[in-house]
């Protein structure tokens, strides 16, 4: 068997329009984050429009006005259900009706945790098992002990696998506001920037 560098196969999703976008196309492939995910537990977008007294807060603790200016129209992101210690989303691609396996899988997310609050994240190939990705962080602010990075990593793990699965898990949290502790691509509502971007590098196979 003999494999050959083919193209790449791209999938957005911008959390501000809720909408998934593939490749450079303009207008959205999907709408609504639920109607891109393979499984979903426990999880539900937030929108948020009054941000005035996070943003006191934050001035407070020393981060500079200009850095907040992005929030003052409010912000969208995907958290788990306040009642639930763990949220779970997932998405899933599938190349077994093409002559393709995957050669490499790269994953841009923002993910914002505070306090004690986790995202993790899990990859699957064909044979279902599940490998644990270290992202690399981008810059952040964290004089309130808030970690919002732009999380890359690029892996060959499942190389020559025909599917792949992406899997977000957010948990722990302190207090009643624990749900919000762990969030996943926390932008401006007037952000056209992608929040999640899956590129998966494909092999043809001949």
């Amino acid at each position: 068997m003999e494999l050959k560098l083919m193209a790449k196969f791209e999938l957005s999703y911008c959390c501000a329009s809720d909408q998934y976008f593939r490749g450079s196309d303009a207008e959205p492939t999907l709408e609504g984050w639920k109607s891109g995910a393979s499984a979903v537990n426990s999880m539900f977008r937030k929108t948020e429009h009054d941000w005035t007294p996070v943003m006191t807060y934050l001035l407070q603790e020393g981060i500079e006005e200009d850095d907040l200016v992005s929030l003052q129209k409010g912000n969208a992101y995907l958290a788990r259900f306040q009642c639930c210690p763990l949220g779970l989303v997932a998405w899933q691609v599938d190349f077994t009706s093409s002559d393709v396996v995957i050669d490499s899988v790269t994953i841009k997310a923002l993910a914002t945790t505070t306090q004690t609050g986790q995202v993790e994240w899990t990859l699957q190939g064909d044979d279902q098992t599940t490998e644990k990705l270290d992202f690399v962080n981008g810059s952040f602010y964290c004089q309130f002990s808030c970690i919002v990075a732009q999380e890359s990593v690029t892996t060959t793990v499942i190389r020559g696998s025909k599917t792949a699965k992406l899997t977000a898990t957010l948990s722990s949290g302190n207090g009643d506001a624990a749900w919000q502790q762990a969030q996943l691509f926390s932008q401006s509502i007037n952000d056209n920037d992608s929040s999640l971007e899956i590129t998966i590098t494909l092999q043809d196979v001949k």
